[in-house]
């Protein structure tokens, strides 16, 4: 009688416990006895050896892509002379800013309006012949009409009024390239830039055969109003890349941290480094950025949703990796196929759904498809 009023006693204890829990606030620790026949000496024993257990999270996860290089200038070009002859004058320094269309060295000019003076010459000699071989191609034309002439010597006239019409054209195209020869001899900027480099002073002869870079570049000239930071990644992030992306580029020696996006998403692996190059516009409107500064970017992929779990509640038996799922107060144990994440969580695969509840760190003595016999904590996590 004393033994049958005793359990009564503790299962009254053990409805109000429950009917405690069930008011209380369940964001932090619940505790959730399972159904066991209890007695006063098991009851301490369930409440300091008790199972913790979490639920399966959904969260939104960005990933970002690292990727690190050099500032580069958008246009880059080494000017050399249009036409050959001594750099007569240099009209930039190193670091002066210039607007498309301005000047920027001169080769000498003499030898260039003599060549034009020669070629108008010619031009004016030719007009006059193709004057007078008009005029006797009209008499002969007048004089056959009247039998005066024989068709052979009116054909003669014919070729010699073509063949100065033909000089006509020839001395007016070579008095055309003398112009523009003249005009050549003045290099202009071909658009808004900064001068980065001077290579010759004045004096110098120059060749117009070999002068798109190297020696025989007089200046060069970089576009940066706009800058791109070309920057190279591991190939095993190509499948993660796609124009357009947008990325945040940090710049050595700059504090600020400058928005961009993908702009050129390089088709060629380097197969010595085994790196893939992208490029980032800047604006730097400013001039700031120089080029060849180091860059190192960030480019963000899109956001996507993935479940995770601690790493405490994933164990392995061979190649197979389980958790132990509470449903009903049952303990089921799961396969699962998971892909890592960080260093405490786990991404999910297949196998559990959001809102599971696992076991984490399960003791041996949890065995599949067994009713719970000691107290689940459910932590925040």
């Amino acid at each position: 009688m004393k033994r049958s009023r005793h359990k009564i006693y503790i299962s009254a204890v053990i409805s109000m416990i429950l009917s405690l829990l069930g008011c209380g606030d369940r964001s932090h620790k619940d505790v959730i006895v399972q159904e066991s026949e209890l007695t006063g000496s098991n009851i301490a024993e369930e409440q300091s050896d008790p199972i913790e257990a979490t639920l399966v999270r959904r969260i939104q996860f960005e990933k970002t892509v690292f990727a690190s290089g050099t500032i580069a200038a958008k246009q880059t070009s080494n000017l050399g002379p249009l036409v050959e002859g001594v750099v007569e004058k240099i009209f930039v320094r190193v670091g002066d800013r210039v607007k498309a269309g301005d000047p920027l060295f001169q080769t000498r000019k003499v030898d260039f309006e003599r060549r034009v003076d020669e070629a108008r010459a010619a031009m004016n000699l030719a007009d006059i012949r193709g004057v007078q071989a008009k005029r006797n191609y009209d008499r002969a034309k007048e004089l056959a009409s009247q039998e005066n002439i024989s068709q052979a010597r009116l054909d003669d006239v014919e070729t010699s009024f073509q063949i100065a019409g033909a000089e006509i054209l020839q001395a007016r195209a070579a008095l055309e390239t003398a112009e523009q020869q003249l005009t050549d001899t003045v290099v202009h900027a071909p658009f808004d830039g900064v001068i980065t480099a001077r290579n010759v002073d004045e004096g110098v002869y120059l060749s117009n055969r070999f002068s798109t870079g190297g020696s025989s570049a007089v200046v060069r000239i970089q576009e940066i109003s706009i800058v791109s930071a070309i920057v190279q990644t591991p190939e095993e992030n190509l499948g993660l890349l796609a124009l357009n992306l947008p990325a945040r580029v940090q710049i050595q020696g700059h504090k600020e941290v400058y928005d961009s996006f993908v702009y050129i998403l390089n088709d060629l692996v380097d197969p010595i480094t085994r790196t893939v190059e992208l490029r980032l516009p800047i604006k730097n409107e400013d001039y700031a950025i120089k080029p060849g500064q180091f860059a190192e970017a960030r480019i963000i992929l899109p956001p996507r949703e993935l479940l995770v779990v601690p790493r405490s509640a994933v164990a392995n038996v061979g190649k197979i990796t389980f958790v132990f799922v509470v449903v009903d107060g049952i303990q089921n144990q799961v396969a699962v196929e998971i892909r890592e994440f960080d260093s405490e969580q786990v991404e999910v695969i297949s196998g559990l759904y959001e809102g599971d509840s696992v076991i984490l760190n399960p003791p041996h003595s949890v065995k599949d498809g067994e009713k719970l016999k000691r107290r689940i904590e459910s932590g925040e996590y």
